[in-house]
């Protein structure tokens, strides 16, 4: 009983201490994200975990920069970012379909 208290601390400590940390330091300084930062930002915008798997997968098969994710989630929302990549709408140069990259 001891050791699951001690993850459940564990997780609950990851969850609002040093991960809310991290994401309002890449908010300060973008050009710092890497694909762990948006794993995180996603999971904070309530993207369901399989999607988040998927989505991660998506970026790094099409070589989209953790920094360009970033920004369009913080242009768009995690939600969109995701849905997006699954939906296979992401352009092979790096922009949302539609939507000329910036």
């Amino acid at each position: 009983m001891k050791l699951r208290l001690l993850s459940l601390r564990a997780r609950v400590a990851s969850v609002f201490g040093r991960d809310s940390r991290r994401l309002r330091h890449v908010a300060r300084r973008p050009e710092l994200a890497t694909h762990a930062d948006i794993e995180l930002l996603l999971r904070a915008h309530g993207v369901v975990e399989t999607k988040v798997w998927a989505a991660l997968d998506h970026l790094k098969q099409l070589g989209v920069s953790a920094q360009l994710a970033w920004a369009f989630v913080m242009e768009y929302d995690g939600v969109e970012l995701a849905d997006t990549l699954v939906s296979g709408a992401w352009g092979a140069k790096g922009s949302r379909a539609g939507v000329a990259e910036a």
